[in-house]
C-alpha cells in the first residue's frame, strides 16, 4: 500500500467508521469475547483464554485486519488505525480496572 493520507471527517462519517470497526472487530474475535466501550475511541476486549500469549496474538491480528480494511461512507473510502495494549487477568487474582490501566 502507498503512503496515506489523514483526513479530517465530520462526526456522521466517524460514527459510521467507528460502527464499522466495532463490525469488523467483532467479526474476528471470538463470540465469548467481550467488546467493552469505555469513552471515546477507546474501547476494551476481555479475551477468553487460557493462554497469556494468545492475547498479543489477538491484538496484532485485529490491529492488522482494521489497517487492511477498507472502509466506506458517505462517499468516502478511508482505513481505520489501531493501537492495543495488553494485559492479562487470572479469574482468580487482579480486578479488571487494574489490567485496563495496565494495558493502557
Amino acid at each position: 500500500m502507498g503512503k496515506r493520507k489523514s483526513r479530517v471527517f465530520d462526526i456522521p462519517v466517524l460514527s459510521e467508521a467507528l460502527i464499522q470497526s466495532i463490525d469488523t472487530v467483532r467479526k474476528n474475535t471470538k463470540k465469548a469475547d467481550l467488546l467493552c466501550w469505555l469513552g471515546g475511541e477507546e474501547f476494551v476486549i476481555l479475551v477468553t483464554s487460557e493462554k497469556e500469549i494468545e492475547f498479543e496474538h489477538v491484538a496484532e491480528r485485529l490491529r492488522q485486519v482494521l489497517e487492511s480494511h477498507e472502509m466506506q461512507t458517505a462517499g468516502h473510502a478511508f482505513y481505520v488505525v489501531a493501537s492495543f495494549g495488553v494485559a492479562y487477568i487470572r479469574a482468580e487474582s487482579a480486578a479488571v480496572e487494574n489490567a485496563v490501566n495496565d494495558a493502557d
